[in-house]
């Protein structure tokens, strides 16, 4: 076998396979760039052009400044190289509750450390931020030296959230995860007064103790006591015990059989979320009465650059025509924008027409990563951010109202994937989302005048917007687009809100992009470093199957070549669950997770009837399933029906046969053949043919004279001309 490599001229080999040429769309924060041999992580690129970069293996924390338009040159000449290095993707959701809790823990570090010392990270290398760790080590139940460690490598990882997991944990979707330990007997010390209480913490006696703790939290007027009143009560009753007005016979079991009063309050100090915990009890408008202070408008408690953003959907005022090159109507479409609360800047927008849903607003956060092709027309990401776009940025916090698409079970799941803080704002309370009503405003403004004979609707009379229509989809998301870079560079002349004296004494005017920039000393954005990681936390969440046909999902066949997994799954297999995800968008593929990388399993061209609903939305298939369920329902019927008509009909012909008497059983091979040739006989093709002389259209007297009509056939039941021979002994029936 030749060696592959030897069909490539010598000169393209000088690439390696895993190093990136693209010098724009590679120098981006999160990537593993390679200065004369030295490897380093960038952790940040500003607006002034200046890059941040750590290096990577080693122990300590050195960090370099570097011009972001030299290091593009470098990579494009080649004496830096960008070097590919996939990131593992994890899922949130297969963690345990104890790995969640650690995770959110160090998130919380990581916060912290980021809005004090970030986005460079400079700093963190003097004095104060050993003191700084020292004070945060008390709050995180964390050394000064673990927290500083964990920082170091968590820059040094391009700010992936993969490395504060173990590396055998469960969210990475690999096998033989670590069991939890079960007890033989109860743990602890014994009693001080040496009588055993207590029982052993099975699966059994937790599921009662969360039985009792769900109890606890139906309202603010029961206490913990009346809550292990309660699992005792209801699970640990004596069998024997009835009740009875005035007995005072024992109720419950020994106290060695059931859980004692500590090991209740622990289990629940274990499992408890207090913020759930007081939305059961109190109420949620008590919450947020109480619980938290009423803000006085958008700034308040809003701590930089990207820490709250709002988001908000509109119908806009204009009609769109479709853009399959027919001038037909379609109606509004729908506009979703982001604007960080702090600096007024619009981090994303997507128009379609997807109203209260899920996959609009996924299209929004999507948009986070690169702005969708019909909204960058055909820019670069250096010429996005010198027009106005801001890309890669995830927020710590948004804010929505409560509309079905925002309180929707997908997006809360997304939430949690990304640790994304979801705000709703209370009934009733609209300064909330001002900014982005703003904008709303200031579009339909400096647009009215240029679409008013475009399909811009209007309160009047002679609107006639739908016969108007004249742009499709595409061309109006071009409008957006330029209101978009129009409302980030430009002053806004009544912006009263925030710093303004600092603002003031900088000399920096309210133009949302320097604004954003003020404030990253402040907030500290998150990157989004590993999109692969971005875009699978978006899809939803499905349960499928793997059986000998592959991943079954919704009756749809899909498999992968690239899952060696999947191939042994499938040998000799029932139907097993499977957890996938999915794009509502698509039905052509779902995805699964498979030792920290996303595979993609692709409709089997195989299964036709599968393969015949590719290129359709999950809810166009949807359609064509309650089609198939209501034809399903008619066929059923049709065949219920032939099934009683046939039965009636074979009843009746064995009911014709009750008169007969009982059947000989001799000789029946005999009586068998008779009746083969009796048969035979009487499906004759050649009886079936209809030739010249059967019609009538040719006389063969002409020919052959007069035909014999003598019968000499023995008994006269032959045919004419046959003449049996003597002594033939046949059986009976035959002739």
């Amino acid at each position: 076998m030749k060696d592959p490599r030897k069909l490539v001229p010598a000169k393209k080999q000088a690439v390696p396979a895993d190093v990136v040429t693209d010098a724009v769309m590679s120098v981006v924060p999160g990537a593993h760039v390679v200065i004369d041999g030295k490897h380093l992580r960038i952790i940040d690129i500003d607006r002034d052009d200046v890059v941040t970069l750590v290096e990577m293996d080693t122990r300590s924390l050195r960090l370099y400044s570097n011009n972001y338009h030299h290091l593009l040159d470098c990579v494009e000449e080649g004496s830096v190289q960008v070097v590919r290095d996939p990131a593992p993707v994890f899922d949130r959701g297969l963690m345990s509750e104890s790995e969640k809790a650690d995770f959110d823990r160090k998130k919380e570090v990581l916060a912290r450390v980021a809005e004090e010392f970030g986005p460079k990270y400079f700093s963190f290398r003097d004095a104060r931020a050993k003191q700084f760790c020292a004070l945060l080590s008390v709050d995180a139940g964390m050394s000064a030296y673990s927290i500083r460690e964990m920082v170091r490598g968590w820059l040094q990882s391009g700010m992936q959230d993969h490395v504060l997991l173990r590396r055998n944990s469960r969210a990475f979707g690999r096998e033989g995860g670590r069991k939890l330990y079960r007890y033989s007997r109860k743990a602890g010390h014994g009693t001080a007064s040496g009588v055993p209480v207590g029982t052993v913490m099975t699966e059994h006696i937790l599921k009662c103790i969360e039985a009792g703790y769900e109890y606890y939290k139906t309202g603010k007027k029961v206490s913990l006591m009346d809550a292990y009143n309660e699992m005792n009560t209801r699970f640990f009753r004596d069998p024997d015990y009835s009740y009875s007005p005035g007995d005072d016979a024992t109720v419950l079991l020994p106290m060695t059989q059931r859980p004692t009063f500590e090991q209740f309050y622990y289990q629940i100090r274990r499992m408890r979320n207090r913020m759930d915990e007081d939305i059961s009890r109190y109420g949620e408008l008590e919450i947020m009465n109480n619980r938290r202070p009423l803000p006085g408008d958008e700034l308040y408690r809003v701590y930089g650059s990207e820490d709250l953003a709002l988001v908000d959907a509109l119908e806009v005022d204009i009609v769109i025509i479709s853009s399959d090159g027919t001038p037909q109507s379609i109606g509004r479409p729908i506009l979703y924008t982001m604007i960080d609360a702090y600096s007024k800047l619009v981090l994303s927008v997507s128009v379609g027409f997807d109203n209260n849903s899920y996959i609009g607003l996924t299209n929004l956060f999507a948009n986070l990563v690169r702005p969708a092709p019909v909204f960058q027309t055909g820019l670069d990401e250096v010429q996005l951010l010198s027009r106005g776009w801001v890309t890669g940025i995830l927020p710590d916090r948004i804010m929505t109202d409560r509309g079905s698409d925002f309180m929707s079970n997908g997006f809360e799941k997304f939430c949690q994937r990304t640790g994304l803080y979801h705000h709703i704002n209370r009934g009733g309370y609209g300064s909330g989302k001002g900014s982005i009503e703003a904008f709303h405003h200031s579009l339909h403004a400096h647009q009215e005048a240029v679409i008013k004979d475009a399909g811009l609707i209007t309160t009047d009379h002679d609107s006639n917007h739908h016969r108007k229509a004249r742009m499709t989809l595409e061309e109006y998301a071009t409008l957006i687009a330029r209101e978009v870079e129009r409302h980030n560079k430009s002053v806004m002349m009544d912006y009263n809100e925030g710093h303004n004296r600092e603002l003031i004494d900088l000399g920096i005017r309210a133009i949302p992009l320097d604004l954003w920039e003020h404030g990253k000393q402040y907030g500290s954005p998150r990157t989004i470093s590993n999109e692969n990681q971005f875009y699978f936390d978006l899809l939803i969440e499905g349960s499928a199957s793997v059986t000998r046909e592959g991943i079954v999902f919704k009756k749809l066949r899909y498999i992968s070549s690239r899952s060696v997994r999947l191939i042994q799954d499938m040998y000799d297999r029932k139907a097993v669950p499977y957890t996938i995800r999915y794009d509502p968008r698509s039905v052509n593929s779902i995805f699964f997770m498979e030792d920290g990388e996303v595979i993609r399993a692709d409709l089997n061209e195989h299964k036709t009837g599968s393969f015949s609903f590719r290129n359709l939305t999950w809810a166009e298939f949807e359609y064509y399933m309650k089609k198939q369920n209501a034809m399903d329902v008619r066929s059923r019927e049709i065949n219920e029906n032939l099934s009683a008509r046939k039965h009636m009909a074979d009843k009746e012909v064995v009911k014709s046969t009750a008169d007969r008497g009982p059947s000989s059983d001799r000789n029946i091979g005999a009586h068998r053949r008779a009746e083969q040739f009796r048969h035979q006989k009487d499906n004759a093709i050649a009886d079936k043919i209809t030739v010249a002389d059967d019609a009538g259209t040719f006389d063969t007297s002409a020919v052959y004279g007069v035909p014999d009509t003598t019968d000499n056939t023995a008994g006269g039941k032959g045919k004419a001309g046959f003449v049996m021979p003597p002594d033939t002994d046949l059986p009976p029936g035959m002739y």
